[in-house]
């Protein structure tokens, strides 16, 4: 990966305004098959003992652990596949938070990007690496702001955003609030 110039990025665009940089300015922490590798992983660890953070969606959430990877998905695409069949579905969301935990070169290489990043800007700020794969018309969650600052690396196909005036959009809490199980 490689490092983009953090001082210019931290005093015009963080915590300020959107901004894209592409591949070819910054490189990628993550391969499709490195991918592969950590959503395995983890589908492993959430079978064993449900300690990873899987969730899965169709037109709801559902159960993730028809939907977990296995070892005869032989890339992201046959998994992506696999799982519209058995969804019965054309949309699929997945999303796996801590991706950082399951593979210590992708935590190393997000050390060495956000290390910087933090320094520049004065910021250190707790990181969650999630994992979201989706082959679906619409986001599962609607138009929604995050609880968070976001650096999206685009791994595999392609994502489209759309960016709304902070007043248009309904507040993380009041979502998580509006979307949330009775009982759960």
């Amino acid at each position: 990966m490689r490092l983009p110039d953090y001082r210019h990025f931290a005093e015009h665009h963080w915590l300020k305004a959107p901004v894209h940089l592409s591949g070819d300015q910054v490189g990628t922490p993550l391969s499709a098959p490195q991918a592969l590798q950590i959503l395995l992983a983890a589908s492993e660890r959430h079978r064993r003992d449900g300690s990873a953070t899987i969730r899965c969606y169709t037109s709801r959430e559902v159960n993730p652990l028809p939907f977990l990877a296995q070892r005869e998905d032989a890339s992201i695409a046959d998994y992506v596949q696999r799982v519209l069949r058995e969804a019965g579905s054309s949309n699929f969301t997945l999303i796996l938070n801590r991706c950082e935990s399951y593979d210590f070169d992708l935590w190393d290489r997000l050390r060495e990007f956000l290390g910087p990043l933090f320094e520049a800007s004065g910021v250190c700020l707790e990181t969650d690496a999630a994992f979201y794969l989706s082959r679906s018309d619409t986001t599962v969650f609607g138009i929604h702001s995050e609880e968070y600052e976001n650096l999206i690396f685009q791994v595999d196909g392609r994502k489209c955003f759309h960016l709304w005036p902070p007043d248009y959009v309904m507040p993380a809490a009041m979502l998580r609030a509006a979307t949330a199980r009775p009982g759960g």
